[in-house]
């Protein structure tokens, strides 16, 4: 949102003083530090804009660019007005061409309230009904649609493109939601907020990583923040929230701590998951997903495609934020390894860092499944499957032994149904 105004640098040019100024047009090796002491005098009283010109002195000019920083770049334009004794009004007008021209991103910040197509389908995150609850039931947060909504990811990944068992890196990055989604996930607009790094990947101790970070988005909340925008030329107090984290299922698990290899692995159904352990396998397995589908929906009356019976049930209760914390606000948390968790709590095993932000358990979902990791691991399935590929393929031999173990379990199911 911070943007380069030139209306806002108080610097006195004087087209007839040709000794102020270098004949050759030679800037390159201007010294802004000089400059920056010579004028603190003048911004005693307007501090504000002296932190800008010292903030504009060592950032880019955009993002990319090493030859220029916001502030060398304006210097320049002016010695080149003196230099060549522009008139205030060409000059106004080849700034407000330039500004044209340079990337100017604060306008994005509130595409998702002007120019989103508000026709009822689900494009993008604000088409969500979470995103209009808190802007029903928190006005003023949601009134102000410049207001940051914010999603955190985070995963274990090979820094050097290789397996290791002796490293662990678990980057924590921040995108902004009130962008397009074609630009929300760019490379410039992404927030590197903490790199985790160590022999093991953190676990249970990543709330001790998190929360310098929970201690800034709770002060974006209450207080916020001070921020001039470019967009409108105006400035104003900023608030964010944290609005989702997103990540594959077992980062889940480190974030919430919550267990998703038992057999009540889905943190949504509780403890009515409905799941089977294969001997053979090793692993549990989720069936009974079909009680999600419409009451009315045709695959309900499969009885072939569903162990020989209809399915009437509902689908399990979905629990509201609050009665989820509930369930683990009394959950005393450790930290250290290892870590053993109480007897009495096989699936929660502590009170996640994010409960303490003050509109968690407001949140209706706080947690999302990237697309990237069910895409790739369900077309990995079906692919190496299909075609047999060694080490892809589910077909395997103990597979075969627990399919037949199923159909006679199922089998015996079917006649004690009927």
């Amino acid at each position: 949102m911070h943007g380069l105004d030139f209306n806002e640098i108080p610097i006195n040019v004087d087209n007839d003083n040709d000794d102020s100024h270098d004949k050759d047009n030679n800037v390159e090796g201007e010294n802004t530090d000089k400059m920056m002491d010579d004028l603190e005098k003048d911004f005693i009283e307007c501090p504000e804009i002296f932190q800008r010109l010292v903030d504009d002195s060592k950032k880019p000019l955009y993002p990319g660019c090493s030859k220029f920083t916001r502030l060398s770049a304006v210097l320049k334009l002016y010695n080149l007005k003196a230099a060549n004794g522009w008139s205030d009004k060409s000059f106004t007008a080849l700034v407000q061409l330039l500004s044209e021209m340079l990337p100017k991103d604060a306008e994005y910040m509130v595409w998702h309230h002007e120019e989103r197509n508000k026709d009822g389908k689900l494009r993008h995150v604000a088409d969500a009904s979470q995103w209009r609850t808190i802007d029903r039931t928190i006005p003023d947060f949601g009134g102000e649609p410049r207001n940051l909504r914010l999603g955190l990811c985070t995963d274990g990944i090979n820094s050097f493109g290789t397996l290791s068992t002796q490293h662990s890196s678990w980057p924590v990055m921040l995108i902004i939601y009130n962008l397009p989604p074609w630009l929300t996930t760019k490379n410039k607009y992404i927030l590197l907020t903490l790199l985790i790094s160590g022999p093991k990947q953190p676990c249970n101790d990543i709330d001790v990583y998190l929360a310098p970070l929970l201690e800034d988005l709770k002060l974006l909340w209450n207080v916020g923040v001070r921020v001039f925008d470019a967009a409108s030329g105006s400035h104003f107090q900023m608030h964010a929230m944290l609005y989702c984290t997103i990540n594959d299922f077992p980062a889940y698990g480190n974030l919430y701590v919550y267990r998703p290899k038992t057999d009540k692995g889905c943190p949504v159904c509780g403890d009515n998951t409905e799941s089977e352990w294969l001997e053979n396998c090793g692993k549990y397995v989720y069936p009974g997903s079909h009680r999600f589908l419409h009451e009315n929906h045709h695959y309900r009356k499969r009885k072939k495609a569903f162990y020989g019976k209809t399915e009437h049930r509902p689908a399990p209760l979905f629990l509201s934020g609050k009665e989820y914390h509930k369930r683990v606000m009394n959950i005393t948390t450790e930290f250290g390894k290892p870590y053993r968790p109480p007897p009495d709590r096989v699936y929660h095993t502590k009170r996640s860092i994010f409960w303490g932000l003050p509109y968690w358990e407001h949140l209706s979902v706080r947690h999302y499944i990237d697309v990237m990791h069910v895409e790739k691991n369900v077309f990995d399935s079906i692919i190496g499957t299909l075609l047999n590929m060694p080490n892809k393929t589910k077909d395997g031999v103990k597979a075969r032994y627990d399919m037949v173990a199923d159909t006679i379990i199922q089998k015996h199911k079917s006649l004690a149904y009927y």
